[in-house]
C-alpha cells in the first residue's frame, strides 16, 4: 500500500480546498494569501476567464491559515504540489 499523504505536505490541504470549493487543482496549487478574504476564495481568469467567488467554510479559512503558517511559500500556500507529491506515474 503506498501511503500518499504522508509523501507531501500540502496534498491533504490542496485535495481539501479542491474539494470544498470545487477548484481545479492548478487553480488550488496557484492559491495566495489575497485571494482568501472573509470565508470566501476568489479564482481569477478560471475555464471560462471571468472570475468567481467560492464562499468557504470559516474552519477552511482557519485551515488554510494555519498551513500557510506551517509551510507557505511567498504569497502562496502551495508549492508546486502536483509536481512534487511523489505519486507513482503508474497509480
Amino acid at each position: 500500500m503506498y501511503n500518499i499523504a504522508s509523501t507531501n505536505k500540502h496534498l491533504g490541504m490542496l485535495t481539501r480546498v479542491c474539494l470544498e470549493t470545487g477548484a481545479r487543482w492548478s487553480e488550488a496549487e496557484q492559491l495566495r494569501t489575497s485571494q482568501v478574504r472573509n470565508q470566501s476564495i476568489q479564482y481569477s481568469l478560471g475555464k471560462s476567464g471571468k472570475n468567481r467567488t467560492v464562499p468557504i467554510r470559516k474552519t477552511l479559512e482557519e485551515q488554510l491559515t494555519r498551513h500557510y503558517a506551517s509551510a507557505g511559500n511567498g504569497e502562496r500556500y502551495f508549492d508546486d504540489s502536483s509536481i512534487m507529491c511523489g505519486i507513482p506515474p503508474n497509480l
